[in-house]
Order: C-alpha cells, then structure tokens, then sequence
C-alpha cells in the first residue's frame, strides 16, 4: 500500500505516463490555461491571418482542462483512499468518486448552456467578437491564478520495490486491459453523436419544423442534458452497479434513437430526443467510472482520461463525414447507423458481464 500526501513535491515518474501524471496535474493544469490564455489573446488580437491560425493552434493543443480535471478529481479520490487506509482520515465525509465526477459534470455542462448565451449578447456589440476572445483570455488567466494558489498537489510515494513494479508495466498494457471499455465508448458516443448531428435536418425534412423551432428544440436538448448531469450528483448513483447503469443506459440509449428513427409524430420524436439527451450524462459517468475502478492507482488517470477523450474526439469528428456517407444511400441512414451501434454496444455490456 502506497502513502499518500498532499505535497508541493511532484509525482515520480515511470517512462510510461502522460505529460501529466509524469509532472502532475497541478503544473501542467497551470500550463495549459496560461497556453490556452495566451491562446484567446492573440485570436483577440488577430487581424492577420497566420496569428489567427497560430492562436487556433495553441487552444487546440493546450485546452484540455477538463480532461486534467478529471485526471486530478481521481487522483484526490485515491489519496483520500489510501490516506483512511492508514488511518489518516481527516474528519471529510467521505464523497464517492462517481459523486465528484457527477457534480464537475453538471457544472460543465451548465457553462455550455450559458456560454453561448453570454458570448452571443456580447458578439452583438461593435467588435464583439473581440470581446469575446479578450474576456474568454482573461477567464484562463483567472483560472491560473486559482490553479497556482488554491490547487492542491496529490503526491503519490512509493517505495522503491512498488515503483520498479510499476516500471514492468507500461501503459500500452494498461490500454490493452481496458479495450473493452473503449469500443463501448465509441460505440455509444458515435450512435449518439451520429443522432445529434442529423436530428435539426431531420425535424426540418421529416416534421416541416421551421428553423426558430429547431433551435428552441436544441436549447431544450442542451438542457436536458444539464438536468441530466444533475441528477447523477445523487446518492442513489453512488450506490447503483456500474455494470447495470452501463446497460441500462446504453438500452434506453437504444430505445430513444430506434423510436426518434421510425416515428412520424412530431411529438414522439421530440421525447425520444429528450430521452437520449437525458441518459448521455449517466453513461459517460459509467464509462468513467468503470475505467478508474479498474485502475485504482492514480499512476495511469491522466493518461486514461486522455485516451477518453480521444475516443469522444474521434467520434465527434467521424460523426458527421459518415453519416453523410450514409444518407447518400438511404435517406434514414445516420439513423439505422446509429441504432445499430447502440445495439453492438449492448451486445458487448453482455459480453463484458
């Protein structure tokens, strides 16, 4: 058993981590948002065109805060662990992991209801979207400063025996171990980014919807899917088998995109949609959950977190090129390509249990 601290002092190193469970999440979460910063600032600034490209650059490649985030909310979940493990138990209540992710969860998505909002009012305005990169740059200068003097730094010690075990094992073994999880992922992800891409175009061509009421139809999906966050913050969560809500997710999944494909009431389409919009917070938490249970020590997160997130990426940048593909052969294409996928990832939570 390892000790664990909370410690200025930075993690040890394997070879075999990211960037971020090498150096720790504290430094590089400071790097990134001064990166990301410095980012808005020059796209705030860019009236020349290589400095737009270069400032789009520097926030594609460093604006993975939340990513670190949830690298580190796991981290703080193991220390807090392994500290009651020898009896150092600080008098917290004790928050499960899935709870914390729940409420950080809730929270982003909250922030992309209301950004959009905030920065459409202020784009109205005579350069406004100046405005609007300035602020953003000033938003992750704040967040930086919060980092370097509020964040706490997790500091995973070992002795030398665990840390020479840990160096056997390399973290392509680690992924190895946890494919299952990740075919799920971008089974489920796909199906519904596949739904969500189509489903504006959709309602216009299959319901005659006008486009005033496709954007209140993507403002009441948007919050569902803070509701939705919300209400996986509960106790009840904490006590449901990650196994059960991955399937049972993913079924309802299944349900919400096979009755939004074959109906032809406006209505039905619009509960179906509600229903996908709804369930997608929980299964995002049972994949997260499941990929941390089954990796307990924190030497891996950062980089679990980030091989996630490439699979949602992947998804969102795939989605849209192949379900055009799709509807060019058949007019419900996206939608069949998106059942069948909620069906093989059904079929692989069996095969997993």
């Amino acid at each position: 058993m390892e000790c664990v601290s909370y410690s200025p002092v930075q993690p040890w190193a394997t070879g075999n981590e990211n960037q971020s469970d090498r150096m720790g999440r504290k430094r590089i979460l400071l790097f990134t948002t001064l990166l990301s910063a410095l980012g808005y600032l020059l796209l705030s600034l860019s009236f020349w065109l290589p400095l737009l490209f270069l400032s789009r650059i520097l926030c594609g490649c460093f604006k993975h805060t939340q990513t670190l985030c949830k690298a580190y909310l796991a981290d703080l979940h193991s220390a807090e662990e392994a500290a009651d493990s020898h009896g150092k138990h600080s008098g917290r209540p004790d928050t499960p992991a899935a709870h914390r992710f729940s409420t950080f969860m809730t929270i982003s998505n909250a922030g992309f209801v209301l950004g959009p909002l905030l920065g459409g009012h202020i784009a109205q305005q005579e350069n406004g979207f100046q405005m609007v990169a300035l602020l953003t740059a000033m938003t992750f200068f704040t967040i930086a400063t919060v980092v370097a003097t509020c964040l706490p730094v997790v500091h995973v010690r070992g002795n030398a025996v665990k840390r020479e075990k840990k160096q056997e094992g390399h973290f392509g073994g680690t992924l190895y171990h946890n494919w299952d999880i990740f075919l799920l992922q971008l089974l489920i992800s796909f199906s519904v980014m596949v739904l969500r891409v189509n489903y504006v175009q959709h309602a216009k061509e299959h319901f005659g919807m006008s486009s005033q009421l496709s954007g209140y139809l993507t403002s009441l999906q948007a919050l569902l899917g803070v509701i939705g966050s919300a209400c996986t913050s509960g106790s009840l969560m904490s006590r449901y088998p990650n196994n059960h809500l991955m399937l049972h997710t993913s079924i309802l999944t299944g349900v919400g995109l096979l009755a939004s494909s074959t109906t032809t009431n406006v209505w039905i389409y619009i509960l179906s949609l509600s229903l996908v919009n709804f369930v997608a917070p929980f299964s995002r938490l049972a994949h997260m959950t499941q990929l941390l249970e089954r990796s307990p020590q924190p030497d891996h997160h950062g980089a679990l977190m980030g091989a996630s997130q490439s699979v949602g990426s992947f998804c969102r940048l795939s989605s849209s090129f192949i379900s055009g593909l799709a509807q060019d052969y058949f007019a419900y294409g996206p939608q069949v390509l998106s059942v069948v996928c909620t069906t093989l990832g059904v079929m692989q939570i069996l095969c997993m249990y």
